[in-house]
């Protein structure tokens, strides 16, 4: 049996483990829960001996942490210390563990530990069946009943009951399905269901010409644990693209850390639909590992959708090589085509430098009322990378002309409030120009920023305004600006 002993006591770790191995059992010996719960999710133990005290993490909370992982529920957890009573007892079984010990421990608890979880490891499978074989069969038999309500309830309790016999039936009944209602009732028992077996009886399903069936199968799939990836890995060289995408789809809904490799193997797929959704997904999941590949892919692209995705990922999880291609694939703003601009100006607000600059002030120009959100963030990322105090004139010329345009008052506030970061002698005055009371809006982002201005000039400025002001929110910028002015000078 594989036994991990958890004890921040060397002496009484040392003296149980070494018992054990007497014993015959393969044992790991940790100091603290943290290292303890970093081992169980590299290994599988039968048993987890754990001292309820001990800095880091309690055995209490491992014991939560161990219950809360996959598969975490087939692990016995057995609870020892050296101090408490019945209450600490108690506390211990009803937070699940199999049994709890005072120190010292001696060889024949041991024994007698090991002989119950050797027992309750083999009866765990029919304990989470909770079934005889006749029950199921009648079960099994409910599923092709004629009455409705009576296929649904049956259904509902192989589900509950997680009964893994339960499984192909209702895999196959699913198939010849009519009611909508009963469908859904056994996708739902299917869901609950965990294993390997419910994994390789689903994935066929996949294929299924119905997509209610089809994406009920993803959603089913991506529920499980790591056991689905090893089977779903084998999809991704599957002749129809279509099955090696909903593989994709279920990889990335599982949330795994292992699955960002397995994905990664896609970007060699000779359809582009797949290496687009791959592309996403990595970004997505923000696996860095794999920059290179989607560099080298987004600088030999030529599909725009295909390198609008490698944008938006390289925004996410892009190095300076990224930073470097990008550079050189738009040299101009007249070379970005319209399609890729919005994902050009998320990756730039990003990983932006100043060198984009000039392409997105000729954005702000051209587009600006298209895309106020996407330039005003890009703008944002730029400055925020950059330790400079004045904007280029340009620049802030070209914003200027912008608050003038037309555009939303939402956006009109973000850009006055970014003025007031930098130190332009032309900002005061612009800043003041839209103090009007009447745009609360536009007037709030103007006061926030003559705050972060630091110009003492303001202070008047603002007590006059406060005496036209009613709107709460406007009076209480009013009074933090000045504060703020106060304390700068």
């Amino acid at each position: 049996m594989d036994i991990l002993v958890v004890d921040d006591e060397e002496e009484s770790r040392m003296s149980i483990a070494g018992f054990l191995r007497e014993l015959g059992h393969n044992v790991v010996e940790k100091s603290n829960g943290i290292d303890a719960l970093e081992a169980i999710t590299r290994k599988r133990f039968q048993l987890v001996l754990t001292d309820i005290r001990m800095p880091k993490m309690s055995g209490l909370d491992l014991l939560g942490k161990i219950r809360s992982l996959p598969g975490g529920s087939d692990v016995d957890v057995v609870l020892f210390t050296g101090y408490g009573g019945s209450e600490t007892a108690l506390e211990a079984l009803q937070a699940g563990a199999l049994d709890y010990l005072h120190k010292p421990i001696n060889i024949a608890e041991l024994i007698n530990i090991t002989e119950q979880v050797a027992a309750h490891q083999v009866l765990q499978p029919m304990e989470r069946s909770g079934a005889s074989l006749p029950e199921i069969a009648a079960l099994t038999a409910a599923l092709n009943s004629v009455d409705e309500k009576e296929r649904a309830f049956a259904a509902e309790d192989i589900g509950y009951d997680n009964l893994t016999e339960g499984i192909g039936p209702l895999v196959e009944r699913l198939q010849i399905e009519p009611s909508r209602f009963v469908r859904e009732v056994i996708v739902n028992a299917l869901r609950n269901m965990k294993g390997t077996e419910l994994v390789e009886q689903v994935i066929p399903l996949l294929r299924s010409d119905d997509a209610f069936i089809r994406n009920a199968t993803i959603d089913i799939l991506s529920r499980q644990n790591e056991t689905a990836l090893a089977p779903l890995e084998k999809l991704l060289g599957d002749p129809d693209k279509d099955v090696r995408k909903f593989a994709l789809d279920v990889m990335f809904q599982l949330n795994s850390p292992f699955a960002a490799n397995l994905i990664a193997e896609a970007l060699d797929d000779p359809d582009i639909n797949i290496v687009i959704t791959a592309v996403e997904y990595l970004g997505r999941l923000e696996a860095a590992a794999h920059i290179d590949k989607i560099n080298r892919i987004f600088n030999s692209a030529s599909n725009l959708l295909l390198r609008c995705t490698c944008l938006e990922a390289m925004a996410l999880i892009g190095d300076q090589e990224s930073v470097a291609a990008v550079a050189a694939a738009y040299p101009t703003y007249e070379s970005i085509s319209p399609l890729e601009q919005y994902s050009y100006l998320k990756f730039v607000a990003s990983k932006g430098t100043e060198t984009h600059l000039p392409l997105v002030t000729s954005l702000l120009l051209e587009k600006g009322k298209l895309m106020a959100k996407e330039i005003i963030n890009a703008i944002e990322g730029i400055l925020r990378h950059s330790e400079r105090n004045y904007l280029p004139p340009e620049l802030l010329s070209a914003i200027t002309v912008y608050l003038d345009s037309g555009i939303n008052d939402i956006n009109k506030y973000e850009l006055l409030v970014l003025l007031g970061e930098f130190r332009n002698a032309e900002i005061f005055s612009l800043l003041e120009q839209h103090l009007e009371p009447a745009q609360e809006l536009v007037c709030l982002g103007a006061v926030e920023g003559l705050g972060l201005l630091g110009d003492s000039r303001a202070i008047p400025v603002l007590s006059c305004l406060r005496d036209q002001v009613t709107d709460d929110d406007l009076l209480e910028a009013i009074d933090r600006a000045i504060e703020q002015l106060q304390q700068a000078r």
